[in-house]
């Protein structure tokens, strides 16, 4: 969708860079199985070093980043939160939220 919506409203690309966050068995892999979607969608896709510290996404975290005019954008990010299993009750449930901040463009 983010791909979509930088081609057509600015002809730039996006790029998506991973980063592992505890909470999940097998974060390596998991950010291993999501860094191949981009090959699928013609994405750049990377992974940094993980950052355990933050607590607030869950097994993993994604920023997107577009350039525009030769002018790189941190544009937005998401991850897996556990606000539906805490809600729930449920370890079950599976939540991913993202936002992009288009304001960030104005500046």
């Amino acid at each position: 969708m983010y791909q979509d919506i930088f081609q057509s409203l600015f002809q730039s690309d996006i790029e998506v860079i991973l980063s592992g966050r505890d909470g999940y068995k097998d974060s390596e892999g998991l950010l291993r199985r999501v860094a191949q979607l981009g090959k699928r969608f013609s994405i750049k896709v990377s992974i940094k070093e993980p950052n355990l510290e933050n607590q607030y996404y869950k097994g993993l975290q994604f920023t997107v980043i577009t350039k525009i005019n030769g002018e790189e954008h941190n544009i937005g990010d998401g991850g897996f939160v556990d606000w539906s299993q805490k809600l729930l009750g449920s370890k079950k449930q599976r939540l991913i939220i993202s936002a992009i901040g288009l304001d960030r463009l104005l500046l």
